[in-house]
């Protein structure tokens, strides 16, 4: 809805439900809308106090989407964990932050999605837990990923090595 120059002063637009989309500001150029949480509403705009036109809005749950719900690292070898904040075309700063239920330290390099496991001497292997990733000011908006940590080397038996020392004809 755009209001003629003239009748601009005049214009009014209203939620139908302001818990879920608030009108933030009313312009010549149109209306200006903020998205508070998942659901629908009518937006009611003319001049006047008289209804011109209305638009119907959905918004959508704001979600994190993780590329595997479930990892295998190895100790002391980073990931990077990739997700996807849905939708897409959702506005904002989305900063992800991640905190494990084990030895995993997260933000590992100063980069948000990068996880390394830090099992010490003496932990009994293969390790999991579980990543919980959450929305920087959204506690609503969170997911996991489990994980299943192996050992760097695993001895499975007795290693035998016969070096032979440029002598080719004794192999």
């Amino acid at each position: 809805f755009v209001a003629a120059a003239a009748d601009a002063s005049k214009l009014t637009a209203t939620s139908s439900n302001p818990s879920v989309v608030k009108v933030t500001g009313v312009t010549a150029t149109g209306v200006e809308l903020e998205a508070l949480a998942a659901g629908s509403a009518t937006i009611s705009a003319g001049t006047g106090g008289t209804v011109e036109t209305t638009c119907a809005v959905t918004v959508e749950k704001l979600r994190i989407v993780p590329a595997f719900n479930e990892i295998e690292m190895y100790n002391h070898f980073y990931e990077d964990i990739e997700y996807t904040v849905y939708p897409t075309w959702a506005a904002g700063d989305f900063t992800i932050q991640m905190e494990s239920s084990g030895s995993v330290v997260c933000g590992y390099g100063g980069i948000a999605e990068r996880v390394i496991p830090q099992y010490s001497a003496g932990t009994t292997f293969p390790a999991s837990g579980t990543i919980t990733m959450k929305l920087q000011g959204r506690e609503d908006v969170t997911a996991q990923v489990n994980y299943t940590v192996k050992p760097m080397l695993a001895m499975v038996g007795t290693l035998k090595v016969n070096a032979n020392m440029g002598n080719t004809d004794a192999i």
